[in-house]
């Protein structure tokens, strides 16, 4: 039973290890402070990520803002070949924008962040149009 155990998640860990990820990132930023928190955004942070899916350590993000429904004002997918390839890519992303953002100019902008919270999901049907 205990071979069978082991087995079972090894096999477990293979399969996500090498599946698509998709890391979904959530923040609450206030109405009144959003279009500042935007403009930084499309400013220091979404320039970076582009540079992260042309060279290939993402296969895409999507940056979306609230239309309806919850608090969660700011939302980012962020796709990958796997897990071990977004981590890679979050490194370089957080990396490179910490190198080319103001740090005066970062902490304003992550102050307006109220709270956040990340999540990982790994892929196991999709189909695109």
């Amino acid at each position: 039973m205990k071979k069978y155990l082991l087995s079972s998640l090894f096999l477990l860990l293979i399969s996500t290890g090498s599946s698509q990820t998709v890391v979904a990132w959530y923040a609450k930023v206030n109405i009144s402070d959003l279009d500042d928190y935007n403009a930084h955004m499309e400013k220091y942070w979404l320039p970076v990520a582009d540079k992260h899916v042309e060279n290939g350590n993402l296969i895409g993000y999507q940056y979306l803002n609230h239309g309806w429904g919850d608090e969660w004002s700011v939302i980012i997918h962020f796709e990958s070949k796997n897990r071990e390839a977004f981590s890679k890519a979050w490194s370089g992303i957080f990396k490179d924008y910490t190198e080319s953002t103001p740090e005066n100019v970062r902490k304003k902008a992550w102050k307006t962040v109220t709270d956040h919270k990340d999540n990982i999901y790994i892929l196991r049907h999709s189909k695109r149009n």
